[in-house]
């Protein structure tokens, strides 16, 4: 069994009825497949730990990376030959943060904010590296 856990930016303002559809609709179709989870929505943050059959998350994971409504999509942890499920029962338990509570998270969504933006740099530097390794090689014989 394959647990992964990620954060993403809402895309754009979303309602709580919409965040509670986009839950419901998930622990319906999460049924289906054998996976199991919770989402967390807090702010303009989704962080969100599934598991389940290893195939079934990276193919779930794959269309949350592709969907409109989410940006700045980060993989914090992929873990994989996990022995037991956290959220036996939850197809996609919601926490939804209303804008009382979600000042408890603060920390949590500044942090998770310093993550993306690092990854962000991290992400433009390894194509600057590129780019010069390509400028200063890219032109050298194969066989060198």
């Amino acid at each position: 069994m394959r647990r992964l856990k990620y954060a993403s930016v809402f895309s754009r303002d979303l309602t709580p009825s919409e965040i509670n559809e986009i839950a419901e609709v998930s622990a319906r179709n999460n049924v289906n497949v054998g996976i199991t989870g919770a989402m967390l929505a807090a702010g303009s943050v989704f962080f969100q730990i599934l598991e389940g059959p290893d195939a079934a998350v990276g193919e779930l994971y794959e269309k949350i990376s592709k969907d409109v409504r989410h940006d700045s999509v980060l993989l914090l942890r992929d873990d994989r030959d996990v022995d037991s499920r956290l959220f036996p029962d939850w197809g996609m338990k919601l926490v939804n943060f209303d804008q009382k509570n979600s000042l408890r998270l603060e920390t949590l969504a500044g942090a998770i904010e310093a993550v993306q933006f690092q990854m962000s740099a991290i992400s433009k530097l390894a194509s600057v590296i590129e780019r010069a390794v390509w400028q200063e090689y890219g032109s050298a014989p194969k066989d060198e």
